[in-house]
């Protein structure tokens, strides 16, 4: 047989105070139960000493990681003054890092660009005269020049403690150093081109998102409402109609500025456009940082919180410096008219007189969600007598009662009121015997059980007393279980018919319904008239209120959900919520949050890929070896293995071109695994699913086919290795030739055998193609050099192989040895989230 040639990828945060800690220059004996610094604080130690000024000073210590407080003692003995400063700062910069950690670093993948320490300094010295000294060896600029400065040369931020003095209010003390820690959390992870983030607004406004609140509890942060004088300030300025055309700027002018200077000059524009007086540079930059922080609150918490988790993943283009009005829009599927209108829109609401916490929809619940963006507050009578039915279904019908209370409120006219005071009747009535049944077996020797979430409890009823009924499992042995947890379908089986003993029988018909029993009206008179009015409603609109109220139950549980601790559960919860997204597009919650459920399952196989590494994506046998090193074979005994492997269409056609014609197209070639084997003949291309850094070794097995009478005898198998997708890559054809291409640089080397160029079919041949990570790449077969070649500048990219056959070619076994770099894994991070998503059927 012959074959033509070839051809042209933490410490606990709560705040320790390291008491009797050793100071920073003059060492005091510590106390003998003193705990011991970390190797963390050492370092930063070790750091400060090289100040002059820090050499000096006698320092008390805290840790509040990312942070590390260091307290200046004071030369005249305070016993509040450590207090004091603690108490000011530690439980918000450990709350600030936290936060930034779960709600940006983590879910985003964020990496540190700047090779800072593993804790930032934060000094408070004790005078504005050492402040003072300080600041003049600082970094210039800042938005709180006279309260907090920045000393790059030891990488700290310091404030001092005299600024406690002159009447102002903790939070008004603090801002200065919040808002500096949160940049400087920022600057470690920024990696554009410029020397600091440039996308202003943004910056800005997570800046006073963080910074421009009221408060002493550092738990406000996790939901942080904006200041007062913002609010004031940026709502006048609404509210006045000359002003909002000459000082408050549209979305894409707040958006476009990238300096100071250009802030400015919007400023003047719009001043001069609306024939008032052009504001005065520093009032333009306050003025741009108030409304950016509004403008921040607003994409958080506005519109049901539907633009929170867009904003936040658009942190990844502003650390990269890659934003900009399309990639910000895109980010928050939107567009810039939809989202002025609702921008101002809000901000009227806020100057019309209305609550901030009405304006953002933020609620008692949403304030304690962990994904805020997921909860649906209804705002249609339906909506609500829906909410109210998924949670009667679910068995708190106490919640169920107080939100058709409230739906009475807002909706409480005509038909709508007339629907929810009957469904009112019924859960009261419902109320009623189920207490009454449960407290006519207190005290007595009936056992029950209860099956919830999380068991089944068998015993005697105790009690039932401020929604908790007490069961006496054994002698000594007692259980409290929330009355919400007994769902209808456990009260039905439970009761039964006994129902009838404490309400009309129409109650029991109303829990089977509840519970979901197809015949639940068996046996309901029909002489009755609440039991009429029951059937009515249900005929009416009761399947569509159950899928919209589960739909809102389950958005509500989701919203309240910690991330699941193991792979299973996650995956489990991705299905979860795969289901609802899919199954319940049609229902307004689930339409309306269909981004954000999608960036719900996306944090979910996240969080699978970072568990599981390669192995969670991959269907090859993956071991990790030394220096961050993969090894990854391919037996190819399972058709699954061959999913890490994408058909790619049209790749290479040229090269086609100048070889023998295949009577079968691409479309019509196949290759499929078979037999231990993946293999097939014509024309395919199939990339695989990650890129590597040499140095590379690929190990492969290939068997040529027989030729079939009349078909032809002719093959080519070409292995790609360093490839960039666009044609550039480093080659091994069959047995016999290297070759380089790389047409960026002109960098075209073959290494091409002359002569016989003889296959052997039905023979196993065992390849070795290596690049050693410099530039040499060699190939070996069964163990022997055949040639070598030089790679040039292609030292990383993606595999490939390519199939132009005749006759069958079969890829009996593949193993891959190298080093997915951080970004390839980020990148093959990315690519497979993408996939699953789409696999899952969320639009792309």
């Amino acid at each position: 047989m012959s074959h033509s040639p070839a051809a042209g990828i933490t410490a606990s945060l709560a705040p320790l105070i390291l008491a009797a800690a050793p100071a920073i220059g003059v060492q005091d004996p510590p106390a003998q139960d003193a705990p011991t610094l970390s190797a963390a604080v050492k370092d930063v130690e070790a750091r400060l000493r090289t100040d002059h000024y820090f050499q000096r000073a006698r320092h008390e210590i805290v840790e509040c990681p990312p942070f590390v407080l260091f307290i200046e003692l004071p030369r005249r003995p305070d016993i509040h003054h450590v207090e004091e400063v603690r108490e000011l700062y530690a439980p918000w910069l450990t709350k600030l890092g936290e936060i930034f950690r779960a709600d940006y670093a983590e879910p985003l993948a964020l990496r540190r660009k700047r090779k800072k320490q593993s804790l930032l300094p934060v000094c408070v010295v004790e005078s504005r005269r050492g402040f003072v000294n300080l600041q003049r060896r600082a970094r210039p600029g800042g938005r709180f020049p006279e309260d907090v400065c920045v000393i790059d040369a030891i990488d700290a931020i310091v404030t001092y403690k005299d600024s406690f003095s002159g009447g102002r209010l903790p939070h008004e003390k603090r801002t200065p150093v919040l808002y500096q820690a949160m940049y400087e959390l920022l600057y470690a992870h920024y990696g554009g081109v410029q020397e600091k983030p440039a996308e202003k607004w943004y910056i800005e406004g997570l800046l006073g998102y963080f910074t421009s609140h009221e408060g002493d509890d550092a738990a406000i942060l996790d939901h942080p409402m904006p200041s007062s004088r913002v609010v004031n300030e940026i709502t006048e300025l609404a509210a006045n109609e000359a002003l909002r055309q000459g000082q408050f700027l549209g979305v894409r002018d707040l958006i476009a500025p990238r300096s100071e200077k250009q802030i400015q000059t919007i400023y003047k524009k719009c001043a001069q456009a609306a024939n008032i007086s052009v504001p005065a540079p520093e009032t333009a930059v306050r003025l741009f940082a108030g409304q950016s922080t509004m403008f921040m609150h607003f994409l958080n918490h506005g519109e049901g919180g539907k633009y929170r988790a867009g904003v936040r993943g658009y942190l990844t283009h502003v650390l990269a410096d890659t934003g900009g009005e399309e990639p910000f829009l895109a980010a928050l599927n939107t567009d810039i008219a939809h989202l002025d209108s609702q921008f101002g829109n809000y901000l009227t609401r806020l100057a019309a007189g209305e609550s901030l916490e009405s304006v953002m929809g933020v609620t008692v619940e949403a304030a304690a969600a962990i994904h805020p963006e997921l909860i649906y507050t209804a705002r249609t009578a339906e909506g609500r007598l829906a909410a109210a039915v998924g949670r009667a279904r679910s068995g708190d019908y106490e919640g169920a009662i107080e939100a058709l209370e409230v739906a009475l409120e807002k909706d409480g006219d005509g038909a709508d009121r007339e629907r929810i005071e009957r469904e009112l009747a019924r859960l009261h009535a419902l109320v009623a015997a189920r207490d009454s049944y449960f407290e006519s077996l207190a005290g007595g020797t009936k056992k029950v059980r209860i099956e919830t979430g999380e068991g089944t409890t068998a015993g005697r009823v105790k009690s039932l007393a401020d929604g908790v009924l007490t069961i006496t499992v054994k002698r000594d042995v007692e259980l409290e279980l929330p009355i919400t947890d007994v769902s209808p379908e456990t009260l039905n089986k439970i009761v039964g018919k006994k129902v009838s003993n404490f309400g009309e029988p129409w109650v029991l018909a109303f829990l089977r319904l509840l519970a979901g029993h197809d015949d639940w009206d068996k046996g309901l008179p029909q002489a009755s008239e609440p039991g009429n009015l029951l059937r009515e409603d249900a005929g009416a609109d009761l399947e569509r209120l159950v899928r919209y109220g589960h739909a809102i139950e389950r958005l509500h549980e989701w919203a309240m959900i910690e991330m699941p601790e193991n792979t299973r559960d996650r995956k489990k919860l991705f299905r979860a919520v795969t289901e609802l997204a899919l199954d319940y597009r049609d229902v307004p919650p689930v339409e309306e949050r269909q981004s954000q459920l999608r960036d719900f399952a996306a944090r979910l196989l996240g969080a699978v890929f970072d568990a599981e590494g390669l192995s969670g994506i991959l269907n090859g046998d993956v071991k990790y070896l030394e220096d961050g090193v993969v090894r990854i074979t391919y037996d190819f005994d399972s058709a699954k293995e061959t999913e890490d492997f994408t058909r790619v269409i049209g790749y290479l056609d040229h090269r086609r071109a100048d070889r023998f014609k295949l009577k079968q197209t691409e479309e019509e070639s196949s290759f499929a695994q078979k037999g231990g084997n993946f293999e097939g003949r014509g024309a395919v291309c199939y990339r695989y699913l990650l890129e590597f850094e040499a140095p590379l070794k690929l190990e492969y097995e290939l068997l040529y086919g027989r030729a079939r009478p009349g078909k032809g005898m002719l093959a080519n198998f070409l292995m790609g290795i360093c490839d960039d997708g666009e044609g550039n890559y480093v080659g091994c054809f069959d047995l016999y030739d290297l070759e380089v291409i790389n047409e960026p640089t002109a960098y075209v080397v073959t290494n091409y055998h002359e002569g016989e160029r003889p296959i052997q079919a039905a023979k196993t041949y065992k390849i070795t193609l290596r690049h050693d990570g410099e530039s040499k790449v060699t190939l070996e077969v069964g163990g022997e050099l055949q040639r070598e070649i030089n790679s040039g500048p292609l030292r990383s990219g993606g595999i490939f192989f390519w199939v132009h056959s005749e006759i069958s070619v079969a890829l009996k076994r593949l193993v891959i040895e190298g080093k997915v770099s951080a970004e390839h894994q980020s990148k093959a991070r990315e690519s497979w989230i993408a996939a699953e998503l789409l696999d899952a059927g969320f639009p792309e």
